[in-house]
């Protein structure tokens, strides 16, 4: 339960009252002092406080302390000139409801930038693409068209993403589903029939991971998922591949290719289906997610090189490749155990994070003077 307690300092307003009319042959009064002609410029420097613009705060509110004939008007701006002065040297900010914390705007700008980034590569892919399906065999055509796909892939992405926020979890989902589709369109592109030219496979390729990454932003856009949540996705997608194809090798190493190639893109899509399933209640921080990838990585260079000791110098029998894609297979798996129980001391990412009760103590401006707020979780 969020609760905010503030300690206020102010004063009251006197309001001067018009003076009684002299009685006959009395003095003449005293002329009164004119009108404090300051009320707009403090007006004016209190609501630049309250947008965080402290330099525009600072230098109003000190105008007002030196040209205001009110006392009461001239202690209260001192004291929040003074705020203001305080919060700039030690580089702080008045934050208004709604806006994005500073690791938001960080997160955002990573994210926008690693999707731009991956959209032009896609353009220069792109680019190859259309030379090798139209045959151009110019140099300078050739290049012209690479160039051109590439900055269609650059300026486009950052026009079309100006106006739209990609966290890193956006950007990480873009990529994994690229990687997915691009996965896909390669492995099936000799069994569905488009594998008998290469013009063919790499625009299969190019369809197919397009058609990824939508996907993937889409269902990122629709449910939010964490960084860590993408990249445990990622891992069971890689997992699910590996458990397929080794897992025919260990039970079947003769089976006909294009049969092999299938199962293999199906394994892909079931451990990336369940990654997303599970994903969702997986609190890993970006960190643990990209070291337990490491884990399963190293698990399986770890299971090659075992299975290689086992098998010697045999290279071609069906039992080196049961036995290799065995080993594999289980280093794979087993990397991956080792990383999540040695992670399992890290961080969770921030979206999960609850602690104890904590409270802060923040400068607050106010119309009658300058205060303190307390704020926290009770």
């Amino acid at each position: 339960m969020m609760m905010t307690a503030a300690l206020v300092g102010s004063a009251r307003l006197v309001h001067a009252q018009a003076p009684p009319l002299p009685e006959p042959g009395a003095p003449p009064a005293e002329t009164p002092p004119l009108a404090d002609q300051t009320g707009a410029t403090y007006e004016h420097a209190f609501d630049s406080m309250l947008r965080g613009e402290l330099a525009a705060a600072s230098a109003g509110f000190h105008d007002v302390a030196a040209r205001a004939s009110d006392p009461e008007r001239v202690l209260r701006a001192r004291e929040l000139a003074r705020l203001a002065d305080e919060m700039i040297a030690h580089r702080l900010r008045i934050e208004t409801s709604g806006e994005r914390t500073d690791a938001e705007r960080d997160d955002q700008d990573d994210g926008r930038t690693s999707l731009i980034a991956l959209t032009t590569l896609y353009g220069l892919y792109a680019g190859v693409v259309v030379v090798v399906d139209a045959d151009i065999h110019d140099f300078r055509a050739g290049v012209a068209t690479i160039t051109a796909t590439t900055a269609v892939g650059l300026f486009g992405s950052y026009f079309a993403t100006a106006h739209e926020p990609i966290t890193g979890a956006d950007a990480d989902a873009y990529s994994l589903g690229l990687l997915a589709g691009a996965a896909n369109g390669g492995l099936l592109v000799h069994p569905v029939g488009l594998g008998d030219s290469s013009g063919h496979a790499t625009t299969t390729v190019l369809v197919t991971s397009a058609a990824g990454a939508a996907a993937g932003l889409g269902l990122s856009k629709a449910y939010h998922p964490t960084r860590g949540q993408v990249a445990f996705a990622g891992s069971l997608a890689l997992l699910g591949a590996a458990s397929t194809g080794l897992g025919i090798g260990v039970a079947q190493p003769s089976l006909d290719a294009d049969n092999w190639l299938v199962a293999i893109a199906a394994g892909t899509d079931a451990g990336l289906g369940l990654g997303v399933a599970l994903g969702r209640n997986v609190n890993w921080s970006v960190s643990r997610g990209r070291l337990v990838q490491l884990g399963v990585l190293l698990g399986g260079l770890t299971g090659v090189a075992v299975g290689a000791l086992i098998t010697g110098t045999d290279t071609g029998s069906d039992s080196t490749a049961r036995t290799l894609s065995a080993t594999t297979l289980a280093g794979m798996w087993g990397g991956f155990g080792a990383a999540v129980g040695f992670t399992g001391n890290m961080r969770v990412d921030r979206s999960f994070r609850t602690g104890a009760p904590t409270a802060t103590l923040a400068p607050m401006p106010v119309r009658g003077g300058g205060g303190v707020t307390l704020v926290g979780s009770f």
